[in-house]
């Protein structure tokens, strides 16, 4: 068993999501917090529930970037399955699929508490994912990429005054998103650092136009949490 924690910066998470703007080349880019616990089923295969959150660093942050989250909170179950090079060489192939969900509240700024005329919003998505990773591991590092597709359907809520009862439309959508992605590890003192730069890769509704978001990540692996 090994557990993750790390931080990831990139565009905000709910413009990731939100079909209503998809403003991706515009949307801020903040940091995250992440967490995730792995567990080996086989000698050949891994389970792992992950969750992260932009709430927490956005409030370090003056509570004020585009528009005031208020609450947000993600979380992802995956199987991941070595195809080969479990004991032969450095080369190794492995693929994994999973399923997400995602859920926030948010408002344009800090005063809609104090002004029912603001506009706020209640955001929530599920999806499934799969892909392909390559790792080439030498010594006591590797470096492996891979890619993702994602496909995710949300639905948004806006609504005005306080009581969030004031429905002014709602916004449903499905998208396939692909995300590649590559990254370095290096173990040490039963911990393993990862640096990972990914983009996630879509098709914009309202113009037609492929948009893509970058993001960068460090963690830390702790890779043995059984006490063995």
């Amino acid at each position: 068993m090994a557990g993750m924690y790390g931080v990831g910066v990139g565009p905000d998470i709910p413009n990731l999501y939100r079909d209503s703007s998809w403003a991706m080349t515009d949307a801020i880019s903040i940091p995250y917090l992440t967490g995730r616990l792995e567990a080996a089923i086989t000698n050949t295969t891994d389970a792992s529930i992950t969750a992260w959150t932009v709430t927490a660093p956005y409030l370090l942050f003056g509570l004020a970037a585009g528009y005031f989250e208020t609450a947000d909170f993600g979380v992802g179950v995956g199987l991941r399955q070595m195809l080969f090079g479990r004991e032969s060489g450095p080369h190794k192939m492995a693929a994994h699929v999973g399923a997400i969900g995602y859920a926030a509240q948010w408002v344009f700024d800090e005063h809609f508490f104090f002004d029912s005329t603001n506009v706020a919003g209640i955001y929530g998505s599920y999806g499934l994912n799969g892909g392909l990773c390559y790792t080439w591991a030498f010594n006591s590092s590797s470096l492996y990429l891979g890619t993702k597709a994602t496909w995710l359907y949300s639905d948004e809520t806006f609504v005005t005054a306080r009581d969030y009862q004031t429905v002014l439309k709602q916004v449903y959508d499905d998208h396939v998103f692909w995300t590649p992605y590559i990254g370095w590890t290096g173990d040490g003192n039963n911990r393993r650092i990862a640096l990972e730069l990914s983009a996630t890769i879509g098709s914009n509704p309202s113009t037609n136009r492929t948009e893509a978001m970058a993001f960068l990540g460090i963690g830390v692996r702790i890779n043995d949490m059984s006490g063995k």
